[in-house]
């Protein structure tokens, strides 16, 4: 209640600050709010430099100061105003993707500043009476510990786990007040994981008391995060819940490493969990334990959405290798790679087989493995071999080894760029994606696909479209003629079924078309992730069969006959 209280006061000030500097009718952005906010806690100071802000210039333009991660979001993924502060345009572009100390530390802070070094920024953080009433803000901006280390990468998705859990109770709050103000009578409240994990241990007791001759693995209460169906089982379980008696249960249940209990909080006196105690709970857990994978539905989101970037824009060269066309990707930079990272690429044959110079130069291979011998206790060893011999070389005088070129995966969704560039081989952009695979049947059941990607779109006054004449030329590039006709078309996410000559009807979520030339689709399993990181199928002579449904968010489905073709005119 104090901290909200004191963000109310911050926001208020800022509303004053614009209204002392003139600017009463400005309509100021979130972003200038968040700003003004910032510049009056700091006491209209830039954090780092201790420069004076100029409040005209930030309100009027928005490039003059930007707002810092005191802590890098990519490591914390930390959001909050706790780790924000406003900063001069240049000082943020020096400090970088480092910690406050380690700015100080680097030597990169212009001496002209009147805080130019760690013990006068630590002072002035001391000093800032705002941050006293903010230990949490205060600590970010002390943070002297290396945010690289493993150790500190744990306690920060530590941190995440509790910052999770205050967005949970935010958000109970929020649904409290829309119900409250409508006059729903409903209640909502938060349960955490754990409490949820030690009901569905005692469910899980449970159904082998009444399973005792069937196989373990076939408890639906097993959590196993492979098989999607393991969240519906906790909304089950949360649910259950709303009986006041289950949530005491609950609520007053402890684990230890053998036995879950029940536990007095007034006496503190600890008694077994007698279930029998609450008939309408066993009945619950008996139901949930009584159901077979088919019982649970799913639902996907379909992304249809058509204004995406259409290619990764990175330039791949790429390689015929028995007679399969592959990407070639490559490690830029080998002195920044990471010991158990120069492990898995040195060591591995199934990754070092994939590496050009374990070909080509198989000299220059052993060096860099010899180095990575000598210098493997070493966080980065190939730095640490760099910093004492220098570069490792193709050779006495060849020269220096930077990168390191490597066959990546084969050769799907692509732009052609090769006229572009004078090479024999041919040069790609990855696209990210197809945006749609238009399904066609002749009268024989002949399957073909036409795909269409986020590159084929125009966009006028009525929206996207395809151009018809393109889209006639997609339709005779894979011959497909008046003979064939549409069926429906298949979207990320949509799920089909596919009946193959001599295979059983299988059921998949769609992915994206993968190689439109070898008629080979992407997909997924629906209820469970995929052993392998792809699954493909074939469009073509052995398929029989292709049908698409419509699901509803709560998993109903419904197969759909046939569609009318969109977007193209």
């Amino acid at each position: 209640r104090e901290k909200n209280k004191y963000f109310e006061n911050q926001k208020k000030e800022a509303q004053k600050l614009l209204e002392e500097a003139g600017y009463s009718d400005y309509k100021n952005s979130n972003q200038v709010n968040l700003k003004l906010r910032l510049y009056k806690e700091q006491n209209c100071k830039c954090a780092y430099s201790g420069v004076t802000i100029d409040l005209h210039k930030l309100i009027k333009d928005p490039l003059a100061y930007e707002i810092d991660h005191i802590l890098p979001r990519s490591v914390t993924q930390d959001n909050s105003l706790n780790n924000k502060v406003l900063v001069l345009k240049e000082v943020n572009q020096a400090k970088g993707n480092r910690t406050p100390f380690a700015y100080f530390q680097s030597g990169d802070v212009k001496p002209q500043y009147p805080i130019n070094n760690y013990n006068l920024y630590k002072e002035s953080v001391l000093g800032n009476v705002n941050y006293k009433k903010n230990a949490k803000k205060r600590g970010n901006l002390l943070f002297e510990e290396d945010i690289t280390k493993f150790d500190m990468l744990k306690q920060f998705t530590n941190r995440n786990l509790v910052d999770t859990s205050y967005a949970a109770r935010s958000l109970m709050s929020t649904l409290k007040n829309y119900f409250s103000s409508n006059n729903i009578n409903t209640s909502v409240l938060t349960i955490r994981g754990k409490q949820t994990d030690l009901f569905r241990n005692r469910a899980k007791s449970l159904w082998y008391q009444e399973h005792r001759n069937k196989d373990e693995s076939l408890n639906p209460f097993n959590k196993d995060r492979d098989i999607y169906y393991h969240h519906a089982v906790d909304a089950l379980i949360i649910a259950g819940l709303s009986n006041q008696k289950t949530l005491n249960y609950l609520w007053n249940m402890k684990k230890d490493d053998e036995n879950i209990f029940v536990y007095n909080k007034k006496t503190g006196e600890i008694s077994a969990i007698d279930p029998t105690e609450d008939s309408k709970l066993i009945k619950f857990l008996k139901d949930i334990g009584n159901l077979s994978s088919d019982d649970f539905r799913y639902s996907w989101k379909i992304d249809t959405k058509i204004n995406r970037k259409f290619s990764d824009r990175t330039i791949y060269s790429t390689r015929v290798i028995d007679n399969e066309t592959y990407v070639i990707n490559k490690h830029s930079n080998i002195y920044e790679m990471k010991s158990d990272y120069l492990k898995e690429w040195l060591t591995n044959p199934e990754k070092y087989e994939k590496l050009f110079i374990y070909h080509h130069d198989r000299k220059s291979f052993n060096k860099i493995v010899q180095a990575y011998e000598q210098y493997k206790h070493e966080t980065y060893p190939l730095r640490k071999y760099m910093e004492e011999h220098g570069k490792i070389k193709k050779g006495p005088k060849g020269p220096e080894i930077t990168s390191l070129r490597y066959r990546w995966k084969r050769q799907g969704m692509h732009i052609d760029i090769s006229n572009k560039y004078n090479s024999k081989n041919k040069v790609i952009l990855l696209e990210i994606s197809s945006y749609r695979t238009d399904i066609y049947r002749n009268k024989n059941g002949l399957y073909k696909f036409v795909t269409i990607r986020y590159a084929d779109f125009f966009k006028d006054s009525q929206g996207y479209y395809i151009d018809k004449e393109l889209y006639k030329s997609k339709l005779q590039d894979k011959k497909i003629d008046k003979n064939y006709e549409f069926m429906f078309s298949l979207h990320r996410n949509e799920i089909l079924s596919l009946k193959e000559k001599d295979k059983e009807k299988r059921y998949y979520r769609f992915t994206a078309t993968n190689n439109d030339e070898k008629n080979v689709c992407e997909v997924k399993s629906i209820d469970r992730k995929d052993e392998k990181r792809q699954v493909f199928i074939t469009i073509g002579q052995k398929t029989l069969l292709i049908e698409k449904f419509a699901v509803s968010p709560a998993g109903r489905i419904s197969k759909i006959e046939k569609e009318t073709l969109q977007l193209v005119r």
